[in-house]
């Protein structure tokens, strides 16, 4: 799939002419809440039989209504899945659906659902009220983290620096003592403006000016 306008994060515009490749929009495959499935199912599902419509036919059976009924309800349960196993060890696996524990959502619009759905009361955490803890001990020796939340009425700030001075533990920490979402200026975790602070490399060549520089006043 293509994201955004740089060159590395978008397939080569040659490829996508050959018959057997379809090329995606990485936005046609966000959704915000499971009321969005069926629409970007249905969606999908029509690019798909019309992009290979030589191979499959006219009408390709996966095409039919319960099949796509079938795919929303998968993808209802993968991120229920996930919600539940965020506490879980790394090492166990779900292997019906091949999700693995403490998996974080991919894209930012999942992860806000996820962590909607975890944390009924994420709106207090989120604008500052309530008391965010850092961690919980676990009996057993381990500990649960909990989650950041997207940042809300809050002014965002530059964490600019040289590359490997440490720039992502800085990152991390800065999410965990505040409990809200950080950036970088290559949005590599697709959290967009709901962020805190924007972690940049600019103007080294590492970096690039963030898409959010207009609204960020301070660093």
């Amino acid at each position: 799939s293509n994201r955004g306008g740089d060159s590395r994060t978008r397939v080569d515009a040659s490829l996508c002419g050959f018959k057997n490749v379809l090329c995606l929009e990485y936005e046609e495959l966000q959704f915000d809440d499971n009321s969005e499935l069926p629409k970007l199912v249905s969606n999908l599902t029509a690019k798909l039989a019309r992009r290979f419509e030589f191979f499959f036919g006219a009408k390709p059976e996966w095409s039919a209504l319960d099949h796509q009924s079938a795919a929303v309800k998968r993808l209802e349960d993968t991120s229920a899945l996930v919600v539940e196993m965020q506490n879980q060890s790394v090492d166990s696996v779900d292997l019906k659906y091949a999700v693995h524990g403490r998996v974080k959502g991919g894209s930012a619009r999942l992860r806000r659902r996820l962590l909607k759905l975890k944390e009924p009361n994420s709106t207090d955490y989120a604008t500052g009220h309530g008391r965010r803890r850092l961690s919980v001990a676990l009996p057993n020796g381990d500990c649960e983290i909990t989650a950041a939340l997207p940042a809300r009425g809050v002014e965002k700030s530059y964490a600019a620096s040289y590359p490997g001075c440490g720039a992502r533990m800085t990152w991390s920490l800065i999410e965990a003592l505040t409990g809200m979402w950080t950036g970088d200026d290559w949005d590599s975790n697709g959290r967009g403006r709901r962020v805190i602070s924007v972690k940049t490399h600019y103007p080294h060549k590492a970096g690039k000016l963030s898409e959010l520089d207009d609204e960020i006043k301070r660093a």
